[in-house]
């Protein structure tokens, strides 16, 4: 265990000195956590080398942890996880980001920011703290909060007069992450309760058909998700859907991906599976401009 852990630490070390070397050799800037995210501040990932040392040291970090944290705490990180996506999901809702985006590093208080969505002050302050305790925003006072460089990317970039004058445009015309995730933490969060019931149902255990999945027995309809989210009373949930499709591959950035050049350098044969994915359609097209099919 001993030898484990001090390979570890050294490999974070020697990928983190190879980060900083890199980025200095090449007028690279590693942003801070407290700052507010912007698109260039990720400048540094396009160099292959700084991307690779961050990765191989946040993939040590995170061993380094479960080999140091009692093994309870480690599985009750993944079963205490819903309630950090709940937090998260009414931060999201509430439109917290787009609130704390003009507050600066002075914060805003709970109560100050509840107003403005008609939510509880107190409430909504122990679900932000919870998630400060997770570095998603910062507690810079009691009960005052503000954006971090991971919260940051949860606004839409809209003030929040103009959300609640079209609350159902609010993703409209973004990246589509915010809208991605709010998916996840909705639908989908109340959909993966439901899974053991729907493995154990003779009914639904075995099925593969489209209007047998978790969703529907937890969102309680019987048709198929498209028919569900045509009805007139799930206008924001479809518009929500189709921009969400888009955000799922905001994270895909295909320096972390693939090495693009040697791939299409090679013959290769792609099976595409999924009809639903949007990394399919980002992968397809990726490939099709360098390839006849």
């Amino acid at each position: 265990m001993a030898t484990t852990i001090l390979e570890l630490s050294q490999l974070i070390s020697k990928s983190v000195h190879e980060l900083v070397t890199t980025c200095s050799a090449n007028d690279l800037r590693v942003p801070n956590l407290t700052e507010l995210y912007t698109p260039e501040s990720e400048a540094f990932r396009k160099n292959q080398t700084v991307a690779r040392a961050a990765n191989i040291a946040a993939a040590a970090a995170f061993q380094l942890a479960a080999c140091l944290l009692p093994p309870q705490e480690s599985i009750l990180q993944v079963t205490s996880g819903h309630l950090r996506s709940a937090a998260l999901r009414v931060s999201i809702e509430s439109h917290v980001a787009e609130i704390l985006w003009d507050a600066g590093d002075k914060g805003m208080h709970t109560s100050e920011i509840a107003k403005k969505t008609g939510i509880d002050g107190q409430k909504l302050g122990r679900l932000l703290r919870l998630l400060a305790n997770r570095h998603i925003y910062r507690e810079v006072g009691p009960d005052v909060f503000a954006h971090n460089r991971i919260s940051g990317v949860l606004s839409t970039g809209k003030s929040i007069e103009a959300i609640l004058k079209d609350p159902i445009a609010k993703h409209d015309n973004t990246d589509g992450f915010c809208a991605f995730n709010e998916l996840l933490m909705a639908d989908a969060h109340k959909a993966s309760g439901y899974l053991m019931e729907n493995m154990l149902d003779p009914e639904t255990s075995h099925s593969d058909e489209p209007q047998h999945s978790p969703l529907q027995r937890a969102l309680r309809f019987d048709t198929n998700l498209w028919d569900f989210q045509s009805r007139p009373e799930n206008a924001y949930r479809l518009r929500r859907f189709g921009v969400a499709m888009k955000g799922g591959t905001v994270m895909q950035l295909p320096n972390l991906l693939l090495e693009r050049k040697k791939l299409l350098s090679k013959k290769i044969m792609l099976y595409v599976k999924s009809r639903l994915s949007s990394f399919t359609q980002y992968l397809t097209g990726l490939l099709c401009r360098k390839m006849r099919w």
